[in-house]
């Protein structure tokens, strides 16, 4: 699983179509919302600008 923010992860080249499945557990039971671009993940480290949902 990676460290990097969802920013960071969807900038690289085809990420979603290469590493869907991960990209679904970052997500998935989402707890936290990033102020900067609006995505969701279940941990805050995930994000650049997390908040509680």
């Amino acid at each position: 699983m990676s460290d990097n923010t969802l920013c960071e992860l969807i900038e690289e080249k085809n990420y979603l179509k290469r590493h869907f499945e991960e990209y679904q557990e970052l997500v998935r039971d989402a707890q936290f919302v990033c102020k900067k671009c609006g995505r969701v993940a279940h941990r805050e480290k995930n994000l650049c600008k997390p908040t509680k949902l």
